[in-house]
């Protein structure tokens, strides 16, 4: 459908920051892996989400 996930590193926060069609999303590191620090899903469960519902079927990382 052409839709894109913008995924970009904030070294000045020490963030990544996500943008999909359903919002911004900033990431920061727990232990070895990154999570929401709205709600403490992990980045690649929430990039598998956010690919599914824009792509329209299952997408997993």
């Amino acid at each position: 459908n052409g839709s894109k996930i913008i995924v970009n590193r904030q070294t000045a926060t020490r963030e990544i920051w996500v943008a999909a069609k359903s919002g911004g999303y900033h990431f920061s590191r727990k232990g070895a892996a990154w999570h929401d620090t709205r709600d403490g899903m992990e980045l690649f469960a929430a990039l598998g989400k956010q690919a599914s519902e824009q792509a329209g079927e299952a997408v997993s990382f």
